[in-house]
Order: structure tokens, then sequence, then C-alpha cells
């Protein structure tokens, strides 16, 4: 019996040090991909964070247009149009985050 643990000895330690490393490559391959994952859903979510918040100026702006004169409404489509100019609607590219052109 001793003699069979000495001759698998060095193939059993052999076997077991490949099957670490694929394991470990196996784990490193599945972290790249779920982090690829991640990053995809928090693009899309700034997306639409940032979709939110401008239809939420729009709609404001759309509110106190409408209740004000002519005069008034070009003053006021100016100050919403100033205020939006710095928060641009947004897409993702290559899971990032970009201003979309129109």
């Amino acid at each position: 019996m001793r003699r069979v643990a000495e001759q698998a000895g060095p193939w059993a330690a052999s076997l077991a040090l490949v099957v670490s490393f694929l394991v470990f490559a196996l784990a490193g391959v599945y972290t790249i991909r779920q982090q690829d994952h991640v990053n995809q859903k928090l693009c899309q979510s700034t997306v639409t964070n940032r979709a939110a918040v401008r239809s939420t100026w729009l709609a404001a702006e759309e509110l106190v247009a409408s209740r004000t004169d002519q005069a008034q409404k070009d003053a006021t489509r100016a100050f919403f149009q100033a205020v939006l100019r710095p928060i641009p609607p947004l897409r993702c590219v290559d899971n990032k985050p970009v201003p979309k052109e129109d």
C-alpha cells in the first residue's frame, strides 16, 4: 500500500495543482463577466436617472410657461434652457454614460 501512495503522490499533487489553476482561471473569467454586467446595469441606471431629472425640469418649464404671457414665456424658456444645458441627455457607450448627440 505504501508503494502505491509513493507512486501516486506526485501525480495527485500535479493533478491538484492543475485543477486549482483551472478553478482560479474560471473564477477570474466569471468575475470579469460579472463586472461587465454590473457596469452595464450602472450605466443604464445613470441614463435612466438623467432622463428622469431632465423630464422633471421640462415638465416644470411647461407648467410655468403655460401660466405666463408671451414675454415671460421667452424668459422662462431661456431660464430652463440655461438650467438644462449642463445636464445633457446621456446614452451608454462601452458601458460608460456619454452625452447624447442630437
